[in-house]
């Protein structure tokens, strides 16, 4: 088998998010490395498996919450839902109410949150966070049970797969895709007169993902506490009985040459590749070290310390180089076909205390209207359950959060709890979505700087789907 040099170098782009001695490959900058007080980022947080709208945004009024537990008797039991104790967070006296500031959103209906999201209530009520409604993928905006039932309209490719949606969430393609309209963004960004670092203008904090790959940049992988060590002479990766400072010194100097003048093209991007991670990495740990250190605590969980990663990069931002920054976190295991009471509550606190512990973070070193939080998944859960778990799903509910959101709001649509209608699928209820990706993602492209013609370039079926539509949730 031969393979071409292209194929080499993207290859190894993939290994050096990977394996993290090279993750941090990323060309060297085209742009003056001084960043200005214009500073913006976008943080989006996804939800691996599958988040499940019923259990997170949960119907409260009477004939609503009743729909509802009609169509999960072996959930709301596992929940102990209607126990003497009444103490569970499913109980409908127990849901957190939802009063929006557009109360004409909800339709009459009521809604409410588990206790477990009640950060996230607290930030709702505060008007530091907004509710977007019934999002997902969709080919056309006249989808609906009917149409759907019918093939009369186009429907996304290989809906309810796991690897599938998470690649059309990130890249509005099934699998193998290789561009997430992050790093689109990103790539539009760049040839805009704004001041980035593309270096370390994507950075993830989780294992790789296509959301942040353009075509002109890749993601830089971060820790809770900065760059990945690509110090090996001091790591002990290579070390001998007689080592002294010096021979440290000369074996740093040979990885970081460039100029070792081999014939074979493979052998020189290998080279670069070594030095250049080098480089990337000992500049962004000189950028952490001169920042000041961060106060607010986060949480000893995996999702919680992501984040105190994404804060502690945005408070090296001076020394990064960047005035636009996008990041990435992942957190698996809302894949919840069975034994759902006993995993999404969990999940839920580790979330909610995450978001309120950066939200603090960002607000300690005054970043918080500069930085916007966004949720997606791969896709939402069925309301009919499957024992005591759900089915994949199509359609979801997210949060938005930050100092520029226009908090205690619901944008998109919150769906009846009648699954005969039109907002769901024949087949086990499956919410139907009414907002985009692409018109999501669109409000939040436009928020980093971009125009009309750059946000539609990025994401071409947005004027098809709505007509360009901006949900207006967050101040210019």
């Amino acid at each position: 088998m031969t393979i071409s040099r292209r194929k080499f170098i993207k290859g190894m782009g993939a290994c050096a998010l990977t394996t993290g001695l090279f993750n941090s490959v990323i060309s060297r900058p085209t742009i003056a490395a001084t960043a200005s007080g214009d500073y913006r980022a976008l943080v989006c947080l996804f939800f691996l498996g599958g988040l499940d709208n019923n259990d997170t945004i949960i119907h409260r009024d009477e004939a609503s919450y009743n729909r509802l537990a009609n169509a999960r008797k072996g959930i709301f039991r596992a929940y102990g839902v209607g126990d003497s104790s009444g103490n569970s967070s499913r109980e409908r006296r127990n849901l957190l109410p939802i009063e929006p500031i557009n109360t004409g959103a909800l339709a009459g209906r009521q809604y409410g949150l588990p206790r477990e999201l009640a950060p996230l209530h607290e930030m709702f009520n505060n008007e530091e966070l907004a509710i977007v409604g019934s999002v997902g993928p969709l080919m056309s905006s006249n989808t609906n049970r009917t149409t759907f039932a019918n093939g009369s309209v186009a429907i996304p490719p290989r809906l309810f797969s796991h690897n599938d949606q998470q690649n059309y969430w990130q890249g509005l393609a099934v699998e193998g895709a290789t561009m997430g309209w992050g790093g689109r963004f990103i790539d539009e960004l760049l040839a805009s007169p704004t001041t980035i670092d593309p270096r370390y203008a994507a950075i993830i904090t989780s294992s790789t993902s296509l959301f942040l790959n353009g075509s002109r940049v890749n993601p830089f992988r971060v820790t809770p506490n900065g760059p990945l060590p690509l110090d090996i002479v001091n790591s002990g990766v290579i070390r001998g009985g007689s080592e002294t400072r010096d021979t440290r010194e000369l074996v740093r100097r040979f990885l970081e040459r460039r100029d070792f003048g081999a014939n074979n093209l493979y052998q020189q991007d290998l080279t670069g590749f070594r030095a250049q991670a080098i480089e990337n990495a000992n500049i962004a740990s000189a950028a952490y070290a001169a920042a000041p250190d961060i106060r607010t605590q986060f949480p000893r969980t995996g999702i919680g310390q992501q984040l105190r990663g994404v804060a502690n990069a945005i408070q090296a931002r001076g020394g990064l180089g960047v005035e636009r920054q996008m990041f990435f976190s992942a957190r698996g295991g809302f894949d919840t076909h069975a034994s759902q009471a006993d995993q999404v509550p969990n999940l839920q606190s580790e979330i909610a205390e995450a978001i309120k512990a950066f939200r603090d973070a960002m607000v300690e070193i005054g970043m918080w209207d500069k930085v916007t939080l966004f949720t997606a998944s791969d896709f939402g859960r069925s309301m009919v359950e499957n024992g005591d778990g759900t089915d994949h799903g199509w359609g979801s509910h997210h949060f938005v959060a930050g100092g520029s959101v226009r908090g205690k709001r619901i944008f998109g649509s919150l769906p009846s709890a009648d699954i005969s209608s039109q907002e769901y699928t024949e087949s086990r209820g499956r919410l139907i979505p009414k907002v985009s990706i692409e018109e999501y993602g669109a409000t939040f492209g436009r928020w980093l700087g971009l125009n009309d013609t750059q946000v539609n370039g990025v994401l071409p079926n947005l004027q098809s789907l709505s007509g360009g539509r901006n949900l207006d949730m967050l101040r210019s």
